[in-house]
């Protein structure tokens, strides 16, 4: 509701979360006089928010009236140039919402009515009219771009929805809670809010990174928390590029571990940020930074670090920036005078045929996090279940977020098909065959190692669950199909809820996904695709290039431009699970016109609720929207989300595909174990309770929310 300003931590106030649902809060000043007009503008704000999908706490009523009245006040001050001064405002308005037909402006009725004949045709006239005009233009030597080609009738034009009667209900949906935004006030909470966001395992959104540069330096070195999820320290230090230099510098303190950190960092800001140069600062600032590390260090690093990584150091300018030690760090390394970790731990396993597990083992536990990764390779050269527990009950090194997720990977009870799911050489059943024969005797010993490691972990936490009855409050969310993937992002940032949380679906729901693209400056195609399996194992696949209607799954049709755009895939449970449809995963995929989802000036996608296909009804049901994100990340394909037919919910995933279906270690088994560990005993509702634990947010200011601690995997 305010202007986001990267620089406001030095003035009026922040968006700490913006109306996509990036971040989580909104910083405001405090000790300000609120009149009954203040009051009345935050509560006409709050109520405008109805149908959006948020909604703000009482409490934040009351800072948002402060709000007002701090713009009241101070109105004429250049530091709140450009805030919102318009109270009345109708905050439905900052929310992105979709009033553009898709290709067909009466689906699904209109394609599920459709004979295949007439979609094909309409299909090759839309491309003979863009993608064939330019084509032929090309041969003749005319530069051509073809903006918009033909549509059907009422195809790809803005639809003003019907004005519903107030009295008009659309019905309750198991997503009908608002997400819940609150405001906090003053410098110190949003240094507590930072660092609280450290010690999270999730990535942050760029956004979150920005507020985290401005706030640093307020740390106290004794109060600065460990980054518990490593890539965040790359978005940091990417965010405090164009500062000045003691910024810069501050954010590599605070934030690196040793010189394979900033390796990765430079990496980060070139490759995903697409940098394509460092000024002469910045490369100082770097080589100033690197060169206070001793030579042992800079060169165990750099002969460990990827060849990728290594290779950013070419954009420092080392011979003109770097010191002695540096340079000589580089040329040990690339001379082959410093053997790397990595090839002494492949001395001991040529030396394992005479000296056994045991110097190989130890030798991994220099790098805890290495063996993590190494278990199914130990377990097949036949390391036994007691070795790998012994050694790795050694080190309290491994993080929660770790754990879990690998062991979440090793359960895995199946598999989906992979990014080449299109080609036609590895169909999914080969590849699903394969991997388990390869795979599944070693997973299954992992399993059990990760378990025993897992639950002495959680024995350890100090929680507010600790000798508690517990009521799990499950809302909106399936805890069965919900899987624990902290460690995993996807091409989306930082999103509620957290990548592998699924939501319930009805039975006799019909799913609605979407995918909104807009940008004037050049063509750009998206398309959206459903892939998925029957449960005999036989593969479909929905869109352009493959079925358009099939088993109650329907396409809107493919759109070639990109001025107001939008496709759409239902899916209609009833019919899909009388099928026999096992799963469906919905993917987006970039044909043309862009390299990845940055470069398109605005794109979003997400899934709804479909209360009725009557031709009067709205395609775009705003008010049954169930998740819906900004895609903004380095990927021109993404696996968005995964739909079990059979066990009704729907999973995200936000291009972080685990190619798994299904797992036996989800969220409910998570919890369990949690709640034994915690020698807590689970009750069946609240009023037994003496703790409730509730997944997701929600209006109960006592419950402890699961999502909002971490899942306790800090």
């Amino acid at each position: 509701m305010i202007q986001a300003d990267r620089d406001a931590f030095e003035g009026f106030g922040i968006l700490y979360y913006d109306i996509y649902g990036l971040g989580r809060n909104i910083l405001f000043p405090e000790n300000v006089s609120i009149t009954d007009a203040d009051m009345t503008a935050a509560v006409t704000c709050a109520m405008n928010m109805n149908g959006t999908g948020f909604a703000l706490t009482p409490a934040s009523v009351a800072t948002l009236a402060a709000h007002f009245a701090v713009l009241r006040e101070r109105a004429s001050e250049p530091a709140l140039e450009g805030a919102l001064v318009n109270p009345g405002i109708d905050i439905r308005m900052l929310v992105p919402s979709i009033k553009v037909a898709p290709m067909y402006p009466k689906f699904p009725r209109q394609v599920m009515d459709m004979s295949e004949a007439r979609f094909r045709f309409d299909q090759l006239l839309h491309y003979a009219s863009t993608y064939g005009v330019e084509d032929v233009a090309a041969q003749l030597g005319i530069p051509l771009t073809v903006s918009k080609g033909w549509l059907p009738e009422g195809g790809g034009q803005t639809v003003e929805p019907a004005e519903q009667a107030p009295e008009a209900s659309r019905g309750e949906t198991p997503f009908a809670n608002a997400k819940l935004l609150t405001l906090v006030v003053d410098r110190t909470q949003l240094m507590r809010m930072v660092i609280e966001r450290l010690e999270r395992p999730t990535r942050m959104h760029p956004a979150e990174a920005r507020v985290a540069v401005g706030i640093l330096r307020d740390i106290p070195t004794m109060h600065m928390p460990r980054i518990a999820f490593h890539e965040n320290m790359l978005e940091i230090i990417a965010a405090a590029i164009d500062e000045p230099s003691a910024v810069l510098t501050d954010a590599l303190e605070r934030t690196v571990q040793h010189p394979g950190d900033v390796l990765k960092a430079l990496t980060h800001i070139i490759r995903v940020k697409g940098r394509k140069h460092l000024t002469t600062r910045q490369k100082k600032v770097f080589c100033n930074f690197l060169n206070q590390y001793t030579f042992e260090s800079l060169a165990g690093n750099f002969a460990d670090a990827h060849p990728i990584d290594y290779r950013s150091l070419n954009y420092l300018s080392v011979e003109r920036f770097g010191g002695v030690t540096l340079r000589q760090a580089m040329q040990a390394v690339e001379e082959g005078r410093f053997r790397s970790w990595y090839s002494q731990v492949e001395r001991e396993w040529d030396r394992t045929a005479e000296e056994g597990f045991a110097p190989l083992l130890d030798k991994y536990m220099e790098r805890p996090g290495v063996l993590l990764r190494s278990m199914t390779r130990l377990i097949k050269a036949g390391v036994s279940t007691e070795q790998l527990t012994e050694a790795m009950g050694r080190s309290n090194a491994y993080s929660l977020p770790s754990i879990v997720r690998t062991l979440t990977l090793m359960a895995a009870e199946d598999v989906t098909p992979g990014r080449n799911w299109h080609d036609d050489e590895e169909p999914d059943e080969r590849m699903k065959a394969e991997r388990i024969k390869r795979q599944q005797d070693a997973y299954k010993v992992a399993e059990t190692v990760l378990r025993n490691l897992l639950e002495r972990r959680l024995r350890t936490l100090d929680t507010p669950l600790q000798g508690k009855r517990v009521y799990v409050d499950a809302g909106p969310f399936s805890l069965l199909g919900s899987v624990l993937l902290p460690n995993d992002t996807g091409s989306t940032g930082t999103a509620y809820p957290p990548i592998g949380m699924a939501y319930r679906i009805p039975r006799d729901g019909r799913l609605r996904f979407f995918t909104f693209w807009d940008d004037r400056a050049k063509r750009v195609d998206v398309d959206l695709h459903f892939k998925g399996s029957l449960r005999d194992g036989s593969p479909f696949s929905i869109g352009w290039n493959a079925d358009y209607n099939l088993a109650g799954m329907v396409t809107s049709g493919d759109i070639t431009h990109s001025t107001n755009a939008v496709e759409y895939l239902d899916i209609d449970m009833n019919v899909a699970r009388e099928q026999d449809v096992d799963y469906v995963m919905q993917r987006c995929h970039i044909f043309a016109g862009a390299e990845n989802w940055g470069d398109i000036a605005t794109c979003f996608s997400g899934a709804l609720l479909v209360d009725s296909i009557d031709s009067n009804e709205p395609i775009y049901q705003g008010e049954n929207l169930i998740f819906r994100d900004s895609m903004t990340g380095a990927d021109r394909e993404m696996d968005y989300a995964l739909v079990d037919v059979q066990a009704c919910y729907v999973r995200l995933l936000r291009g972080a595909n685990p190619m798994f279906v299904r797992t036996r270690f989800t969220l409910n088994n998570y919890i369990d174990m949690l709640l034994t560990c915690q020698n807590a005993v689970r009750v069946g509702s609240s009023d037994e309770a003496d703790v409730v634990l509730s997944v997701g947010r929600n209006d109960n200011k006592d419950a402890v929310c699961l999502i909002d601690e971490g899942f306790f995997l800090k």
